[in-house]
């Protein structure tokens, strides 16, 4: 019971982070459909956490050393 809790909090919680990060780049490019910004499949989440990452700090260094940095 612990483990399958734990492991649907988690992917509530990743999947948030990743349709968070994702409206916030169709916000700052003015781009209503999400499809424009990421194509789907299983690199959804590698791509879109990468730009977050890279958005979110000011310091290049750190994005870089948590992610490569996608451009």
């Amino acid at each position: 019971m612990i483990i399958t809790t734990l492991d649907m909090i988690s992917s509530l919680i990743a999947g948030m982070t990743i349709f968070c990060i994702l409206g916030n780049l169709s916000y700052q490019n003015n781009v209503d459909d999400i499809d424009e910004i990421v194509q789907g499949g299983p690199g959804l989440a590698f791509v879109a956490y990468s730009k977050g990452i890279a958005e979110i700090f000011n310091v290049p260094q750190v994005s870089d050393i948590l992610c490569i940095r996608v451009r």
